[in-house]
């Protein structure tokens, strides 16, 4: 999700305690723009449709596949849990 950074620093009294508070609730800042006052947090979210082997259990049946499973990935990224692997 983007956040909007001023709103954080008046909330949380600075960036850095911003981040710890998200950070104690398994949320990582990903990607900080100060410029555009904004910053991207991520949450590790399993997918309950992974097979032991990280392989998509819905691979083989596309119509109950959600549509960002369909866009995903367009790029390699840093999911380990992810069986995904670019040629």
């Amino acid at each position: 999700m983007t956040c909007v950074i001023s709103e954080m620093v008046a909330q949380h009294g600075t960036l850095e305690e911003a981040e710890a508070y998200y950070s104690f609730r398994g949320a990582r800042f990903a990607q900080v723009d100060l410029a555009a006052d904004r910053v991207g947090v991520e949450m590790a979210i399993p997918c309950d449709k992974l097979t032991g082997d990280n392989k998509c259990s819905l691979h083989h049946t596309p119509e109950k596949k959600p549509l960002i499973c369909h866009r995903y990935p367009v790029a390699p990224d840093d999911i380990e849990t992810c069986g995904f692997r670019f040629s």
